[in-house]
């Protein structure tokens, strides 16, 4: 293993990190030898000195369901207010048409055979769902309208198109009393020609809803715990059992947040303001409590979902800077065969004196079998003294091993200011900043190697989204006070080690009060991004990003974007944006030529203008 490389030890319950830092290039692309306690460039971005406000919590974007959605080359989208679904073929841009309910407003994909296409619908004022489907050539039928609980407003399938849960998401609910659990759902079985539909009550509050991969079971994640739903047990869908993640659940009150493995063997819950992970196993329904040095933060699986990542902020640790090995240092050549553990003269990982280790190291003899040993002279090396108020720290768990030994498990400490962690679909690094206090800095950490990279992006950034291979991020960005630009994004390689591109926009990307407006919309594919804004007024504007020449074209827009409704259809080679108009507006921007269609009022009479 090439770059750096980190170990830890438990002690008595406690863990310090050691790390070491050699001079080989990474183990992966376009990521530096990480050392530990190496900085990014750049001045200290605004609210990290001694003395500044206390950091907000962190912000994480939600993905509330809208219209439009893609199936194929065609993109389904729906008008609540004439009651019609429209189909529009993104390749020649013709459209059809079919009545559904009233009011139909939440769309989701399905399945469907080579050339057709198959949509659900939640029709929001009839209480009901219509299933769609549309031959070669586009023309629609409808199959059936099944009914569903009265609020619902969001969709899970499952990956083979059979079940269908329409679930209530409070988040998109505003001003909900709390007398309203939003606690039914329905379970629809398209396996039929006549779909059944079926009632089911969860716990209080469902905030997300989980589909295993083998499309048995989904998991309902409620205020109170995780609901099992079997979807074809003799009954047919009914709620297993409830899945406790403490002991005490009554109490358990701390906003959280909960990823589960995609076969619904575990899951990793944080809560705000706690100091550890619960994982939990679902098959048991057993949990145990992860102990970390500080507030977690944010959460995250892995692409292969092996590790949860979970990040605790430089203000959330528990060490302060006179506590954290001033002098310690990655000695010796640590390491598989190394000569000598991770030595060091002093500083107990996370304070305190004489916590672990002899001279030399623990483990690591010359010629032995290796990892990094526990610090010298009474302490874990954890390298020179961190500057005050610029540690934050990465701790990777293994989703095979932590539930039977929660002390088991590596952790990154790192001289940057980070809160939130995202991670691509497909990539293996890990992308680390933080919105609940400026900074400019986004760092790329690799899984594998735990060798890292820092770019500044010279603005404070608020949310970073990879491509899904993970060689691309699209971050937005906050202009200060007095920027001649609103907005502002960059575009960040992550697989190689290029500068970022920084791009300001003619509306803002991230509106001061996000109650009142949404951020700036982005979608992304590995070869073409769009990014989208607008002042909800006159000037609303799509960014297209072509990628990795990291080339940014503007395209404005004839009237105001409709919330989350952009995408990309890559068998059309075509981005999309759907905007607000009575009869329907769409338009697509082609991601070769550049070349920009509008379709208005395509509803009554299809009018496409160039």
């Amino acid at each position: 293993m090439h770059g750096a490389k980190l170990g830890y030890a438990i002690i008595g319950g406690a863990f310090v990190v050691a790390a070491c830092s050699s001079g080989d290039s990474s183990d992966f692309a376009g990521v530096g030898p990480s050392g530990g306690n190496s900085g990014g460039s750049g001045s200290l971005p605004p609210g990290m000195g001694s003395g500044d406000p206390e950091p907000e919590p962190e912000q994480e974007l939600t993905s509330a369901f809208r219209v439009p959605v893609v199936s194929g080359h065609r993109v389904w989208t729906a008008n609540p207010l004439s009651g019609r679904v429209a189909l529009i073929d993104a390749k020649d841009f013709t459209v059809k048409t079919a009545l559904a309910g009233a009011g139909p407003t939440y769309l989701t994909a399905l399945p469907a055979e080579a050339g057709g296409s198959r949509a659900l619908v939640i029709n929001a004022q009839s209480n009901d769902a219509t299933l769609l489907a549309a031959d070669e050539d586009g023309d629609i039928e409808v199959l059936a309208t099944s009914p569903v609980h009265q609020g619902a407003n969001a969709w899970a399938v499952t990956s083979d198109g059979r079940f269908a849960v329409a679930w209530t998401d409070a988040s998109a609910v505003p001003d909900a009393d709390a007398s309203e659990g939003f606690q039914d759902v329905t379970v629809l079985d398209l396996k039929t020609k006549e779909p059944t539909s079926k009632r089911l009550s969860v716990g209080y509050r469902p905030a997300r809803v989980f589909v295993d991969d083998d499309d048995r079971h989904v998991y309902v994640v409620t205020d109170a715990g995780i609901d099992v739903v079997a979807l074809d047990s003799e009954e047919g869908a009914i709620v297993e059992r409830e899945v406790q993640l403490s002991a005490d659940p009554a109490n358990d009150t701390a906003a959280r947040e909960v990823n589960i493995t995609p076969n619904g063997e575990y899951a990793f819950v944080r809560r705000e303001g706690k100091a550890y992970v619960t994982a939990v196993s679902l098959e048991l329904g057993t949990f145990v409590d992860v102990q970390l040095p500080g507030a977690v933060t944010d959460l995250d699986l892995s692409a292969d979902a092996t590790l949860a990542v979970a990040v605790v902020r430089q203000k959330d640790l528990v060490a302060d800077a006179a506590g954290a090995g001033a002098g310690a240092g990655a000695g010796g050549n640590a390491g598989a065969g190394g000569n000598a553990g991770a030595g060091g003269d002093a500083g107990a990982g996370f304070g305190g004196d004489g916590a672990v280790g002899n001279e030399g190291g623990a483990v690591g003899e010359e010629g032995g079998a290796g990892g990094l040993g526990a610090g010298a002279e009474g302490g874990a090396g954890m390298g020179p003294a961190p500057e005050p108020g610029r540690q934050s720290l990465v701790a990777l768990l293994p989703v095979a091993t932590i539930f039977t030994d929660p002390t088991s498990f590596q952790s990154v400490q790192l001289d940057e200011l980070f809160g939130s962690v995202e991670l691509g679909r497909d990539g293996d690094t890990a992308l680390l900043f933080s919105n609940g206090i400026a900074t400019t800095h986004l760092t790329m950490l690799g899984l594998a190697a735990a060798a890292h990279r820092t770019v500044d992006l010279k603005l404070p950034i608020f949310d970073a989204t990879p491509t899904p291979d993970g060689a691309h991020a699209i971050a937005l960005l906050r202009p200060p006070p007095g920027s001649t630009q609103p907005g502002a994004f960059a575009v960040v390689p992550v697989a190689k080690n290029l500068p970022p591109k920084i791009q300001g926009t003619l509306a803002v990307t991230v509106p001061e009060d996000l109650t009142k407006a949404a951020p700036a919309m982005v979608a992304v594919g590995n070869e073409r991004a769009l990014l989208t804004v607008t002042n909800g007024k006159d000037v609303s504007v799509s960014y297209l990003i072509r990628l990795p020449q990291l080339t940014v074209d503007a395209f404005p827009l004839d009237s105001v974007p409709l919330p989350r409704a952009s995408g990309l259809v890559p068998e059309a080679n075509q981005a999309f944006v759907a905007q607000q108009h009575p009869e329907g507006r769409i338009t697509f921007i082609d991601l070769e030529t550049k070349q920009q269609h509008t379709l208005t009022g395509f509803e009554l009479a299809t009018e496409v203008r160039q």
